[in-house]
């Protein structure tokens, strides 16, 4: 398990989650270390450095698609082909392009979006933020999601073996970042 200090996780609705509260690391400086997260499937960027991802028309020869503000990679070969800023990302990954309606962007409330129910209620954060961001993972199906603000990388998946590796992949670069420069 990862220091409870640097990481909370849990189990809800079908998803493992993690955050890793004080290592606030870009999904793709995440899905470098541990590249089976997204190789072979598709992204959903709902958010690049807290807005739409823009993309150039290059981008739709490559196979990238675009849904109002949202954007849809091709099926991911080298996770050096996503984009991704420094801060204020969130990814849903999927393993076709999914039926969109709606989708709500949770990243940019920053540090009012939080995963740990305890925290939401002890600090009083927004609780319907807390219960839509779930209802929407229900309703989307994805098979993980990753995003990070400036305090926190947050993860969440279905499958247990790709939780575990994630969580040995953050538990590595946490110790990094503990002990020195990456």
């Amino acid at each position: 398990m990862i220091d409870v200090v640097a990481s909370n996780q849990g189990y809800r609705q079908g998803y493992f989650w993690l955050e890793t509260w004080g290592y606030a690391f870009p999904p793709i400086y995440v899905a470098r270390a541990c590249p089976d997260v997204v190789v072979g499937k598709r992204v959903l960027v709902t958010a690049f450095d807290a807005g739409p991802l823009e993309l150039l028309p290059i981008a739709f020869q490559d196979g990238w698609v675009k849904h109002a503000e949202l954007c849809i990679s091709p099926r991911v070969t080298d996770v050096n082909d996503l984009v991704c800023s420094d801060f204020y990302d969130e990814w849903y990954v999927f393993d076709s392009i999914p039926m969109l309606k709606d989708v709500k962007v949770y990243i940019t409330y920053g540090v009012g979006f939080d995963l740990v129910e305890e925290r939401v209620i002890r600090e009083k954060k927004s609780r319907e933020l807390l219960e839509g961001f779930w209802n929407q993972m229900k309703e989307l199906e994805p098979i993980s999601y990753l995003a990070c603000h400036e305090y926190a990388f947050i993860f969440a998946c279905r499958e247990k073996d790709l939780f575990i590796r994630m969580e040995t992949t953050c538990r590595r670069l946490i110790a990094k970042e503990s002990t020195g420069p990456l």
